[in-house]
């Protein structure tokens, strides 16, 4: 599979052109955190993140001015607002049955195996992963599908089998939004591998690290695919300023990335880390795996622009509670050119 593998493109007749995921992630967190506790069980959670929701669809509607608020616009939001999981796309079942299997001690790797060789993509996407950098350390190819299980885990695999069918999620006819959706998306797959690296740092695992990152805007990619299904049911472009849809990805996509991951069955932790990795306002219960998702994410956002790090900023900024020091030099060799050293 490519480093950054390319998502499907939307079609949105858009007025202006706007950077949305890279602006984004500028704005520093509040200073306040949330006094809300935390959510004791599912449901809990659920009824939490649909009250953000509802909070941040209040938010947009004082935001947006009028000019811009096209029948295809309020459209859209008022589809996202009112029903917010009913068209949440869900892996497909054989995939579903397969990540199940990873998290199953009881089954077996043969049967496992046996999943996986189902389709030829999935067995050559765990096979690439098993002969990563990552994972072989020792340079000795692999080439056997049980082996490479082994290598690298069952949640190694288990996150493979995630960014294989994530990308397919997303119904998108193509069109204007091409490019936005695959630099979501780019950036989502980039931040997968920093995400993994930083997690010791912050006594999270690895791998549940990659998984978060990887999904932290799925929530940007359901409101693509609310936009795409809607383009198809009205039979029309689309008409809505790009400024106003940018803003509804800002506002909303943490929520709704947190129904998807509850959607999904990857847990309440995992939906409260995903629908909380900006951290704004700070999270009222100490959550490291959002802290991982936070600063992977900005890492990703300063390799790209050329940006230098400040420890010191994002420290205080983040609310981060790993060793700086440390931090920055993990960190000094994941930048890749030199005019993106820490300072």
């Amino acid at each position: 599979m490519p480093p950054t593998p390319s998502a499907p493109a939307v079609v949105v007749v858009s007025s202006e052109d706007e950077e949305e995921e890279e602006e984004e992630a500028t704005a520093p967190a509040a200073n306040a955190r949330e006094d809300a506790g935390a959510p004791a069980s599912t449901d809990a959670v659920r009824d939490r993140l649909r009250g953000m929701l509802a909070d941040a669809v209040h938010r947009l509607d004082d935001e947006i001015p009028k000019d811009e608020r096209t029948p295809d616009f309020m459209t859209l939001v008022g589809q996202l607002a009112g029903d917010p999981e009913g068209r949440i796309r869900r892996p497909p079942a054989a995939a579903q049955r397969a990540m199940s299997a990873c998290h199953n001690e009881k089954i077996s790797s043969q049967t496992l195996v046996s999943l996986l060789e189902e389709d030829p993509m999935l067995t050559q996407a765990v096979l690439a992963r098993a002969n990563s950098a990552y994972y072989n350390r020792s340079g000795k190819p692999c080439l056997i599908l049980a082996e490479a299980i082994t290598r690298q885990g069952r949640r190694s695999v288990h996150n493979v089998l995630l960014q294989q069918t994530l990308g397919s999620l997303v119904y998108s006819p193509g069109g204007a939004w091409h490019e936005m959706v695959n630099k979501v998306w780019s950036h989502m797959v980039r931040s997968g591998p920093i995400a993994r690296s930083l997690a010791p740092l912050f006594d999270v695992d690895p791998e549940q690290a990659f998984a978060l990152a990887l999904l932290h805007d799925v929530g940007k990619l359901a409101v693509f695919d609310r936009v795409a299904t809607l383009r198809t049911a009205l039979r029309h472009e689309l008409v809505m300023p790009k400024r106003a849809l940018a803003q509804v990805l800002r506002a909303l996509h943490e929520p709704l990335g947190g129904l998807c991951a509850l959607g999904w069955g990857l847990g309440d932790d995992a939906a409260m880390a995903i629908a909380t990795h900006h951290r704004e306002p700070l999270p009222a219960v100490h959550n490291p795996a959002s802290e991982v998702i936070w600063l992977a994410e900005r890492v990703d956002l300063a390799v790209q622009r050329g940006e230098q790090l400040d420890i010191a900023v994002l420290w205080q900024t983040g609310d981060l509670s790993a060793d700086p020091e440390v931090t920055r030099r993990v960190l000094d060799g994941l930048m890749p050119r030199p005019e993106e050293e820490l300072v």
